[in-house]
């Protein structure tokens, strides 16, 4: 209960929590890589779920969706 309260999505460091599941993203430009990653990161806020979302394009320089890495 404390981790929700920091702001740690819910069963990070729990043992029993299943593992983490990473998702990729790759294609081609204009196929729809940004809007699949807006509607998972909505979908997963709305489960009270909230996800860590890595950009790794050197070309983008805002995102349509939260990144949320921190300390």
């Amino acid at each position: 209960m404390a981790a929700a309260a920091e702001g740690v999505p819910a069963g990070v460091g729990s043992e029993s929590s299943a593992p983490p599941v990473c998702v990729l993203v790759l294609g081609m430009a204009g196929s729809g890589k940004t809007t699949l990653v807006q509607r998972l990161t909505a979908h997963l806020h709305s489960q009270n779920s909230p996800p860590y979302v890595i950009n790794l394009d050197p070309a983008v320089r805002e995102l349509p969706f939260p990144a949320n890495i921190g300390e």
